[in-house]
């Protein structure tokens, strides 16, 4: 069989990953609300912040992928940058 082209998924990662966005959400949406945020525009901001922060650590730390800062620094600005579009597209279009 060789090969295979698929992800490595380890659970560990994914329950790290999804408690880390669910804490976030819990945690300051209701702060961001306080200050006058809409309900959208601050679950907007944290799981844009939130899903590019935890994507990011799951990749360096969990999967083991660090090389050296500039390479992590690119892949946060990377993962930053899919999170908020990924954020938009679910928080306002869908």
């Amino acid at each position: 069989m060789g090969d295979s082209s698929f992800i490595r998924f380890r659970f560990r990662s994914a329950f790290f990953f999804l408690a880390f966005v669910v804490a976030a959400n819990l945690i300051f949406t209701p702060l961001l609300t306080l200050i006058g945020l809409t309900k959208q525009v601050s679950l907007f901001i944290l799981n844009s912040l939130s899903g590019g922060i935890g994507v990011t650590i799951v990749f360096l730390y969990f999967e083991g992928k660090y090389r050296n800062r500039t390479h992590a620094w690119k892949f946060f600005a990377g993962s930053l940058v899919v999170c908020t579009l990924a954020s938009y597209y679910l928080v306002f279009l869908f």
